[in-house]
């Protein structure tokens, strides 16, 4: 990835100013404020750490076609306890300090916000991508999303076996576009 100087891939897609966004995992907001910068598209962004949350919102909120909501998304709705860690938080970590967070469903969230069709989904959410990508195949949601990039983390138990499973999933709707294994990768509609 860093070798081959490839980060420009995650901001190269075929989007535009009516283009949607997800954005699972905002942390800072880098991730949201380049892809509005380049596109002027409209992006719903996820965090569910109210520290980031609260300062992600003040350096984004002159934008006003990014949305930020203080939940993560998941399978189903419930409470969690996230062990904060920078930007290696996650609720399947035992490092850092804890906080309760909410999580809602992808599939009540896309019928809350009325989202119909997603450009780009990024998941960058240490752990739980399996998690939402099972999720979003369960409930037959796979083909309101254009692109989904992915960031799957290997210290998830079965990680390999997981990861691996979703992706001949996504193999029948999606084809990769780009992929460093554990790092990140794409899967474009067909």
């Amino acid at each position: 990835w860093f070798s081959e100087n490839a980060e420009h891939l995650r901001y190269d897609y075929n989007l535009s100013e009516k283009s949607v966004v997800m954005d699972l995992g905002v942390y800072e907001g880098e991730f949201s404020k380049q892809i509005h910068n380049k596109y002027n598209c409209t992006i719903y962004g996820f965090e569910p750490v109210k520290v980031f949350f609260t300062e992600t919102n003040k350096n984004l909120s002159l934008f006003n076609k990014i949305h930020l909501f203080n939940y993560g998304i998941g399978d189903k709705s419930r409470l969690e306890t996230i062990c904060i860690n920078t930007d290696k938080s996650s609720i399947y970590s035992k490092i850092g300090t804890k906080e309760t967070i909410q999580i809602k469903s992808i599939k009540e969230v896309m019928e809350e916000i009325k989202i119909t069709d997603v450009d780009l989904i990024k998941i960058n959410v240490e752990g739980a991508e399996y998690e939402i990508l099972d999720a979003i195949l369960n409930y037959g949601l796979i083909n309101k999303f254009k692109n989904i990039q992915i960031q799957f983390h290997d210290f998830f138990p079965n990680a390999e076996y997981r990861r691996n499973s979703i992706r001949q999933r996504l193999h029948k709707t999606h084809d990769v576009t780009y992929c460093y294994e554990f790092v990140w990768e794409n899967h474009r509609i067909k």
